[in-house]
């Protein structure tokens, strides 16, 4: 809703005085080296999933706090210290994500986008405070809405009207403004774009421009991806397919479930199957797989999702986390689509015929394989 400093014009002179003096441009406008390594190229039309968008666990307050202390930036926010009354920036941001189901590092990062927050390393002006979401601060206009303003307002409003454009567009297809999955729409920087997800949608209403490169929803996207590669890279599936987990929650995607572990391990996340499954466009996450899951213990479905075997994330193991193994198994359904993925150690799978066990063994190394209906489907969590 804000302009972005150096990219859009109209701030008001007080904010553009405080932006020239403690913006981080060169960080929030240059790609990430794991971004690029990764393979992941920014989509104008599918700037983030749904599921990650609404995971509003993604981030417990203590980790907030944390990230706050410890900047991408490599320095403390002030809002690390900062309160309104006795609750923290942290406890505000968690409790906002949990109202309105929005995935906290969606704040952290509209905070950023809007007015450059999360690098702030001293408290700034009243002015900028009260529109640090640019929320009720509609393009084109000096002001922003009384009722919103000051920083916790803010936080209050942007959640609120996020969950709202979902609700929307669950309700009739768009937003208030024209957006919606599947439906083609011209951006303020004169751009057709045809939204993948109902994330993407909700996105283009806050802030209708794309400014590839500049600002606009391009930056939203890319400060995702690098506040995200500080969260995650040293978590690789982290509340996704093959990651760890202790119940169903600890799982942050649709019909989630946590297949239990053996004598009170860690159990993994999964979802059930009939053919194929959702990848996700997160960073640092496996592709994935349908299987049988009859060599699964404790499984209550016919088939499930499990993460397919990935050397780059996990390097010590085959391209499998500690407590699993890497197995060559058929796809559920299609004895001869095969694909070398993570199972649990006590799995009861069978080595497939004329598979020796050096074969297993290197399986890994089929990291990321997938079929081509499986690279043409989108990343935007819908079922595969």
């Amino acid at each position: 809703m804000l302009c972005v400093a150096l990219t859009i014009g109209g701030c008001a002179a007080g904010e553009q005085a405080e932006s020239v003096q403690n913006e981080p441009p060169l960080y929030d406008l240059a790609p990430a080296d794991e971004v690029k390594a990764d393979g992941h190229i920014f989509d104008s039309s599918l700037l983030i999933s749904d599921d990650v968008f609404v995971d509003w666990g993604y981030l417990s307050e203590d980790e907030i706090q944390a990230f706050l202390e410890d900047t991408p930036y490599g320095t403390r926010s002030f809002l690390a210290d900062y309160r309104e009354g006795y609750i923290t920036v942290a406890r505000q941001i968690a409790q906002v994500a949990k109202t309105y189901r929005i995935n906290p590092m969606i704040l952290l990062v509209k905070l950023q986008v809007e007015t450059s927050m999360i690098f702030k390393t001293q408290t700034p002006t009243r002015h900028t405070l009260d529109r640090a979401m640019g929320c009720g601060c509609p393009d084109g206009q000096l002001g922003c809405h009384a009722s919103d303003a000051g920083l916790y307002r803010q936080l209050e409003c942007g959640g609120r009207l996020l969950r709202s454009y979902l609700q929307e567009i669950d309700a009739i297809g768009t937003t208030v403004t024209g957006w919606g999955p599947n439906k083609t729409k011209v951006t303020s920087d004169g751009l057709s774009i045809t939204p993948r997800s109902a994330a993407t949608a909700a996105l283009y209403t806050y802030t209708p421009w794309v400014l590839q490169g500049r600002g606009g929803n391009w930056l939203l996207w890319n400060v995702h991806r690098k506040y995200s590669i500080k969260v995650q890279r040293d978590r690789p599936n982290y509340r996704w397919i093959g990651g760890p987990c202790a119940q169903d929650t600890d799982c942050g995607f649709a019909d989630a479930v946590c297949l239990a572990g053996d004598r009170g391990a860690l159990g993994v996340c999964t979802v059930p199957c009939e053919r194929v499954c959702p990848d996700s466009g997160a960073l640092f996450t496996s592709t994935t797989f349908c299987i049988g899951a009859d060599g699964l213990r404790r499984a209550q479905a016919d088939a499930l999702c499990v993460a397919q075997c990935n050397e780059s994330l996990f390097p010590h193991n085959a391209g499998c986390r500690d407590d699993h193994v890497c197995q060559r198994i058929a796809r559920y359904g299609e004895a001869e689509t095969i694909r070398a993925v993570c199972v649990p150690s006590d799995h009861d799978f069978p080595r497939l015929e004329n598979e020796t066990e050096a074969d297993a063994d290197s399986s890994g190394s089929d990291e990321g394989e997938t079929d081509s209906e499986d690279e043409d489907a989108d990343r935007g969590h819908h079922r595969r």
